[in-house]
């Protein structure tokens, strides 16, 4: 990955299950650390929703956990 310095990059990335299942709503804990690995080469901080929310101005990705199954 590579952002040019100029490019705004705010996200907010929801999860459901980190675990090693089958389907649509479960994403690999090996997948997860490549992601935030990629995050971190590319120096975009991994902050909290209200922070990302509070900074309009500010990078940032916030990463929320949606676990209605309670698994994680």
């Amino acid at each position: 990955m590579c952002w040019a310095s100029e490019t705004e990059m705010r996200a907010v990335l929801t999860f459901h299950s980190i675990d090693g299942l089958p389907g649509p709503l479960s994403y690999s804990a090996r997948d997860l650390e490549k992601m935030l690995g990629a995050l971190d080469e590319e120096k975009l901080p991994v902050v909290s929703l209200d922070d990302l929310l509070a900074s309009p101005d500010k990078d940032g990705v916030a990463l929320t956990f949606d676990d209605g199954i309670s698994t994680v």
